[in-house]
């Protein structure tokens, strides 16, 4: 299953990232791409699929490396190239009660995570607006599935300009020192 998803995911944007089940600041991460010229932000170790054959050897490759007790599965995802990337943290209290936001930064990487700047001062004032409009709608979904607490979403602006959001943390951010 590992190596097919490589294979077909590498057909959108020619990259790939591995993550680890559990881990964090790009250190489970793992970026395979089709030539070696392409870049990544985020991950620990990059790797270069030469041809389709090699993708059940860099997947059996993986899963014995990065799999254990603690971490039983690997995420592969599309790797998008961008400018930068993002979160916006809300408080979701109960329902009937407006999503509250903490605060929004830009995720500083060199090249895995180092920090973070808030606020951000590479985004526009339209891509301000849509980072948090976007983000309180999902913590609003959230809310009415019963969910309350920290809330955080992160998100790329592609090489394109296109917002889009990456993933979804049900915890305190790594942001969550400079305002509690």
């Amino acid at each position: 299953d590992l190596a097919g998803s490589i294979r077909k995911l590498l057909r959108v944007t020619g990259q790939v990232i591995i993550k680890q089940e559990y881990n964090a600041s790009g250190k489970g991460n793992i970026g395979i791409s089709i030539t070696e010229d392409k870049e990544f932000v985020g991950v620990m170790k990059t790797m270069t699929l030469r041809n389709s054959h090699q993708s059940h050897e860099i997947a059996q490759h993986l899963w014995a490396t990065y799999t254990n007790s603690f971490s039983q599965l690997l995420i592969v995802e599309v790797y998008y190239p961008n400018q930068g990337s993002y979160t916006a943290q809300f408080w979701i209290p109960p329902d009937g009660q407006a999503p509250q936001l903490s605060s929004y930064s830009e995720i500083r990487m060199e090249p895995r995570w180092v920090g973070i700047e808030i606020p951000p001062h590479t985004l526009t004032s339209e891509q301000t607006k849509r980072l948090i409009t976007y983000s309180r709608w999902l913590g609003r979904s959230m809310q009415a599935q019963g969910y309350r607490g920290y809330l955080c979403c992160d998100a790329i602006i592609t090489n394109d300009n296109r917002m889009l959001f990456t993933e979804i943390n049900v915890r305190p951010g790594a942001e969550t020192h400079a305002y509690v």
